[in-house]
């Protein structure tokens, strides 16, 4: 730890703990013992806050710190904790900015792309290509909307249960 970093407030550090069971947070994990991460890292928040951190076994912990568990999923993992146990008022409005923006993150990919295959079907009929392939991208593009539908209206429920007001 840095020398700079304030340690947890072991306050905040059982409530971490209590949320998790006392076992890392990745369901298919659920080792002990297990640290406490940041899932913004320190270096940018520069605080030790509730929806910030999660518990995490020391392997997923630096799997998590090595880019090979992204962000988004720890911001879901993060989620599921909440869905076990409630939270108060203050944390559950965070919890609920955080599910807004994985949300929001995944309707933005699934537009981006329905946007690759709206530009396939336009290289296709540029190309003058055979038309099976053209069927194929528009079938493509098809699916990719109806994807980008669906990511569309879980973010409107979030946002209609409430999610956050200012969002």
């Amino acid at each position: 730890m840095p020398e700079n970093r304030p340690a947890v407030p072991r306050e905040l550090e059982r409530r971490l703990l209590v949320e998790a069971g006392h076992r890392c947070a990745i369901p298919a994990c659920r080792s002990t013992p297990v640290e406490l991460a940041h899932i913004v890292p320190w270096a940018k928040v520069q605080e030790h806050a509730f929806e910030n951190m999660i518990a995490l076994c020391p392997t997923c912990h630096t799997r998590y710190d090595n880019g090979h568990i992204d962000r988004l999923a720890m911001f879901q993992y993060k989620e599921n904790l909440r869905l076990l146990v409630p939270q108060p008022a203050g944390e559950l409005k965070s919890l609920q900015r955080a599910r807004l923006f994985i949300l929001y993150r995944a309707f933005q990919g699934k537009c981006r792309f329905w946007e690759g295959a709206i530009g396939s079907i336009a290289l296709a009929d540029v190309n003058e290509g055979p038309e099976e392939l053209r069927q194929s991208e528009v079938l493509e593009c098809l699916r990719s909307a109806e994807e980008a539908r669906h990511a569309l209206v879980q973010l409107s429920l979030a946002l209609s249960r409430g999610g956050v007001s200012e969002a």
